[in-house]
């Protein structure tokens, strides 16, 4: 009976250790689980952060565009009134020539009179 107790009790502490070597492997195997875990909730993070830095680039660069578009048309507006104004002048220097040969021809007639 001696020798049963004795082998019960060294199977018992075989089975002891086993479940004891089992619950560290387990823990193991959890910590590199959380540790996988982690580093890739730690990526995902990035990738969030490069795409929000992506995004404010990208509205950054809409206003800009919106901004350059908005020089470019008061340029056009500005120049489009400079032409404006210079076939206005034209006009006027063309009407002023005229009435200027008008003014010539009529003193050459009267030069001829005398």
């Amino acid at each position: 009976m001696k020798e049963f107790k004795e082998i019960f009790q060294k199977k018992n502490e075989e089975l002891e250790k086993s479940i004891e070597k089992l619950i560290e492997e387990k823990m193991k195997i959890k910590n590199i689980s959380e540790i996988k875990l982690e580093k890739s909730i730690e990526k995902l993070i990035e990738e969030k952060m490069k795409i929000k830095n992506i995004s404010e680039i990208k509205v950054q660069l809409e206003k800009s565009i919106k901004k350059l578009i908005e020089e470019k048309n008061e340029e056009r507006k500005i120049f489009a009134q400079q032409k404006d104004e210079a076939k206005k002048e034209i006009f006027e220097l063309q009407n002023r020539i005229f009435e200027l040969q008008k003014e010539k021809n009529l003193l050459r007639g009267e030069k001829k009179k005398l």
